[in-house]
């Protein structure tokens, strides 16, 4: 979970509270996705984070706002989306992002295989868990 104190915290099932990370400007935490293998991605602002299973540390600044996150389900991958696009990101690459630009949003509910993935005020979210797929 993330707040408006700039926190990342996990909650377990029997209610203990870890700290996972604290935004260095104590910005809201907007965004939040998790990876199989430990790795946790979240952002404030036009800034992604991820800290690896292993607990390092890397950012990424999007073109604008993060409207969502989703790792692809092997590798270290996400897609970060965000206004007119999709950029898909290997924090443990030093390889360029590479956009997916689209303008405005096609559709509120995105579809992958006849099941509904994602249904949100904007498809920016579902977008980015379609690009991470790929």
């Amino acid at each position: 979970m993330g707040g408006d104190d700039g926190k990342l915290i996990a909650l377990s099932a029997k209610g203990e509270v870890t700290l996972l990370a604290t935004d260095p400007k104590r910005r809201w935490i907007d965004n939040t996705a998790l990876h199989p293998d430990g790795a946790v991605a979240w952002s404030a602002g036009k800034t992604a984070f991820v800290r690896s299973g292993k607990g390092e540390e890397k950012s990424f600044d999007a073109p604008s706002t993060v409207g969502g996150l989703a790792f692809a389900p092997k590798g270290l991958r996400l897609a970060v989306a965000h206004y007119n696009g999709v950029t898909l990101w290997f924090p443990n690459m030093a390889a360029k992002p590479e956009y997916l630009e689209w303008a405005g949003l096609a559709s509120r509910r995105c579809v992958q295989s006849g099941q509904q993935v994602s249904d949100h005020d904007d498809a920016r979210t579902g977008a980015a868990w379609l690009a991470a797929r790929g």
